[in-house]
């Protein structure tokens, strides 16, 4: 739990939080830790949990036709994977990879929802933050 805690002011919503935030938090999280080379899930899985990277490094993959694999991000301590396919509903995007030894935070989807619903001030540090993503793929 201690490892949770030092990497959740690094979480881009929850860094601009109080303690008391992050510790209610990671009372939602079940920290997990994967060997290199595992995949969390697939690209076209249902969203079951949202991922927050403790230590170690992963990869969002998609493949092409020909077998090629396009990383699409990689994610070290700190960062969330899994967020779009659990604000959505929708499938994953790509399929999650270790690349090394990780801990991760597994937080249940349903949690996590409500979370953030009994929270507005994080729904709208990620709502601007996904507005953000979205600006940049306009101006490439």
């Amino acid at each position: 739990m201690i490892e949770l805690l030092d990497v959740l002011p690094r979480v881009f919503f929850l860094h601009a939080t109080d303690d008391a935030t992050r510790r209610s938090f990671a009372e939602l999280v079940m920290c997990r830790t994967y060997p290199k080379g595992n995949i969390l899930f697939h690209a076209g899985d249902p969203c079951h949990a949202v991922y927050v990277i403790i230590s170690g490094r992963m990869k969002l993959a998609v493949a092409a036709e020909d077998g090629r694999e396009f990383a699409l991000e990689m994610f070290g301590p700190g960062d969330v994977c899994g967020l779009i396919a659990s604000l959505d509903g929708g499938p994953h995007n790509g399929t999650a990879i270790t690349m090394s030894n990780c801990r991760i935070g597994v937080v249940p989807k349903e949690r996590f929802q409500a979370c953030i619903t009994e929270r507005p001030l994080l729904q709208n540090t990620i709502l601007a933050a996904l507005a953000r993503m979205l600006r940049q793929v306009y101006e490439r």
